[in-house]
């Protein structure tokens, strides 16, 4: 290799590297499955975001029934997704409002949400219960979201 003439690689490639998305690996197939019922699996996922928005919501209100003092980090709202591991990146997550805590084996993510009304996944999700498939292909890829 020409500037490094005391090392000796095995092979060398000319050009600029070419990225790939997801890791250049093909979707699991659930997540193909998913692609082809998007408005059905857009309503699960609503539902089971409603479910926990609902179920945060009433733990707050114990806690402030209970005299607790509510802090800042008490609000973000802890939650366990499970992703295509091949098809959906961390930085997607982050454009739907939830933070990554953790990047787990097999697909498994700890994040937190900031608000309860998670409200960019909420437009994507409408978006795929209509019918649409504009700019929410990605949402196949999230296979379920439960609470902590």
């Amino acid at each position: 290799m020409p500037g490094f003439p005391h090392l000796e690689f095995l092979q060398a490639y000319p050009g600029t590297y070419k990225y790939t998305r997801g890791g250049g690996r093909e979707p699991n197939e659930r997540t193909v499955s998913n692609l082809k019922r998007m408005p059905d699996h857009g309503r699960e996922l609503k539902g089971q975001m409603e479910q926990i928005s609902q179920n945060w919501l009433a733990y707050l209100a114990q806690q402030n029934d209970d005299d607790y003092n509510i802090s800042a980090a008490s609000r973000l709202i802890p939650l366990f997704l499970q992703v295509d591991p091949n098809a959906l990146e961390e930085d997607t997550l982050r454009g739907w409002g939830i933070d990554v805590v953790s990047v787990e084996l097999g697909g498994y993510i700890i994040g937190v949400a900031t608000t309860a009304d998670y409200a960019k996944l909420r437009v994507k999700l409408d978006t795929m219960i209509s019918g649409s498939l504009e700019k929410v292909l990605g949402v196949a890829a999230l296979w379920s979201i439960s609470p902590r």
